[in-house]
């Protein structure tokens, strides 16, 4: 088969202030280059993303390459990125004419400066270049709010079913496996999804715990001649009616489809209330800690700064937990990581063993978060650059520009030139620290950081400190949200401006 391939990522906050520029996509640090022409297929073929397992399942296919890249997570991407990438899609699609399929590798969850549901006009574009009769297959991640744009021009979809997303590369198989089916038999006729009447805050789709690994489970249970069935929880920061949690079926029989919807999306309903989970204030996380400490627990107790996690928007360089964890006196404690390219510089042009006064972080934060004025220790320098090892990103080559090892008052930060929440161990290992030597360990991370580090640890504890990653989503000023969807499970309901009565 002659498949084209392709694909764009992007996590979208519609809270954060700004564009996501287009070299975003192209320079890399935390996501490989933006990747066009013949390097593409060889370079994800390596990696871990949903497009490296189709890949890798389609052994014996000819892949006509478009263009790919990932731009992370933070504020609507500029609509020039996305025109980068969308001309160039089509252009060499059009080009490569004819194609067998066209599989692209897509997050979900995008949206630009003029698009709600950029993914939905990528496919729209893509559709009248190959035709009415060329499959359309697409991989998306466990946070995309599927919208039905995207659903009417794909022929099969399959999403993560882990956070940590540990099985990227799992999806993009399974979709190999169904454009074998559908080269078999077609394409499907049937289709149907139902969306979840709640928005799902981040910490809360974990499924390492139920009720979202409840859901999972029935998801990789059947049904059969099903061709495509998912849960997806969404990205409740995405301000535009088609966000939050939704199930979806592709298939050959209406019925089987419908079924299968209707099961599953009663099991969604009924979970609501099981989806809360506690959410500490700093001083509190911390008094739990030194109680988990003092009953003489083994490893690390880890804080998830949760809110600041850049992985959903957050800048990664507020100092609430920080400041909170210097006034409790903790000692033989990290913190990772703080996105401060100034402090990095500082500390390499003064080198390790210098003490420097600064002012740390807070730059780029929300309310409530200022920089940190003090004295330093340079404990350790590197350069970024190291190769994940986890389970998460393992194998992906990760560059955070100059990064920096300070200590204040037994309190080691990593302070890094990019952006990333450190869900792959080697963050400390590659400047020679080792995370099961401290007893506290603060990640501004919220769930991605549990493949590495929660066997690791005593205990995780989540934390709610500045930023601007809300756990509480009523704190967000939604404006574009469909009425009457809750604002978080058992949260109140979201209602337009202008409309007095609540739905």
């Amino acid at each position: 088969m002659r498949i084209a391939i392709g694909g764009i990522g992007h996590e979208t906050n519609s809270f954060c202030p700004g564009v996501t520029p287009l070299e975003k996509f192209l320079d890399g640090g935390e996501m490989p280059p933006a990747l066009e022409g013949a390097a593409l297929v060889p370079t994800l073929a390596t990696l871990n993303f949903g497009a490296s397992g189709f890949i890798r399942a389609m052994p014996t296919a000819h892949f006509v390459p478009l263009a790919w890249g990932q731009g992370g997570a933070g504020a609507p991407v500029a609509d020039a990125a996305f025109e980068w990438f969308a001309t160039r899609m089509t252009a060499r699609l059009r080009d490569a004419r004819p194609v067998d399929a066209v599989y692209l590798d897509l997050h979900g969850a995008m949206m630009t400066e003029s698009l709600a549901d950029a993914e939905g006009e990528l496919l729209r574009r893509i559709r009248p270049v190959v035709g009415p009769d060329v499959p359309i297959v697409a991989s998306m991640d466990y946070h995309g709010n599927l919208t039905v744009a995207m659903l009417e021009q794909l022929d099969a979809l399959s999403s993560y079913r882990t956070y940590p997303h540990v099985d990227r590369h799992d999806a993009g198989a399974r979709v190999a496996r169904m454009l074998e089916e559908i080269m078999r038999r077609g394409r499907p006729t049937a289709k149907r999804i139902a969306r979840g009447p709640f928005l799902i805050p981040l910490p809360f789709e974990n499924t390492d715990r139920d009720p979202s690994r409840s859901l999972v489970r029935h998801v990789e249970s059947g049904p059969p001649g099903v061709l495509s069935f998912e849960y997806v929880p969404g990205f409740a920061a995405s301000d535009f009616p088609e966000a939050g949690p939704s199930v979806f079926a592709i298939g050959y029989d209406q019925d089987r489809v419908d079924a299968a919807v209707t099961t599953l999306h009663g099991h969604l309903v009924a979970a609501e209330d099981a989806f809360a989970e506690p959410i500490l204030d700093a001083d509190q996380a911390l008094a739990e800690a030194a109680t988990i400490r003092l009953q003489g627990a083994r490893g690390p107790v880890i804080l998830a700064d949760t809110q600041d996690n850049p992985g959903g928007g957050g800048t990664g360089n507020t100092t609430g937990l920080l400041r909170a964890m210097l006034s409790a006196g903790v000692r033989k404690a990290a913190l990772a990581i703080l996105y401060d390219p100034r402090a990095a510089q500082v500390a390499h042009a003064a080198g390790v063993g210098a003490e420097i006064e600064i002012a740390l972080g807070g730059q780029d934060g929300p309310v409530g978060s200022a920089p940190l004025h003090g004295r330093f220790t340079v404990m350790a320098l590197s350069d970024g650059g190291f190769t994940a090892t986890g389970r998460t990103v393992g194998g992906r080559r990760i560059a955070l520009g100059l990064t920096a090892v300070l200590r204040i008052a037994g309190i080691d930060v990593i302070v890094a030139s990019i952006a990333m929440q450190p869900y792959d161990i080697m963050v400390f290992r590659h400047l020679g620290l080792e995370p099961t030597g401290y007893d506290l360990l603060a990640l501004k991370s919220t769930v991605h950081f549990r493949a590495d580090f929660a066997p690791l640890a005593a205990a995780v504890l989540l934390v709610k400190s500045p930023g601007r990653h809300l756990v509480d989503l009523p704190d967000h000023p939604f404006t574009a949200l469909r009425p009457g969807i809750r604002l978080g499970p058992g949260g109140p309901a979201f209602v337009a401006r202008g409309d007095r009565s609540p739905l």
